[in-house]
């Protein structure tokens, strides 16, 4: 999954907002305890830029996990899980610049690790859908048309597996 997006120059507003997600699903026939988890590698990188006075730019990135709750029929029904983690965030204003920096991530331990998890109870007669999904969000406004006020998100994220285990009730 991945996404690249940034503002445009200039006085006006503008805003982007990017989501990526990759899911797998479970059909309960038990009640119980499930415990998802995966180990998403990748990088990310944002940037926010400012040029003059009164103008202001933002750019963040998060991951995390979701699960969503269907009836056998497709209907749905709820949002079980909703988790977002930011990575992170970056603000400028008034000629300021925040840069960032490049943060590569991996499934091996340390510093650096991005693992993410759930822990939530099912129910018979549903379908639960469970989602390591990512996004990012990039805004900024100058106060004059010459002025450079903008942002940029960056993010790629490979998923190799969604790992599920049920503890029956």
């Amino acid at each position: 999954m991945m996404f690249d997006i940034k503002t445009t120059d200039g006085p006006n507003f503008s805003s982007i907002t990017a989501v990526a997600a990759l899911g797998v699903s479970y059909e309960a026939t038990i009640a119980g305890l499930l415990q998802a988890s995966a180990d998403p590698s990748g990088f990310h990188l944002v940037g926010a830029w400012s040029s003059g006075f009164g103008g202001e730019s933002h750019a963040e990135v998060w991951m995390d996990m979701s699960v969503d709750r269907f009836a056998f029929d497709g209907s749905f029904d709820t949002r079980v899980v909703d988790q977002r983690s930011t990575l992170q965030s970056n603000d400028a204003w008034n000629g300021r610049q925040d840069m960032g920096t490049l943060d590569i991530f991996s499934s091996t331990p340390g510093p650096h690790t991005a693992a993410v998890g759930a822990l939530f109870h099912v129910d018979p007669g549903y379908k639960y859908v469970i989602w390591v999904w990512c996004g990012g969000l990039v805004w900024g406004h100058g106060s004059q048309p010459s002025w450079t006020d903008k942002a940029s998100a960056q993010m790629q994220i490979t998923v190799p597996s969604i790992n599920i285990s049920l503890t029956v009730d």
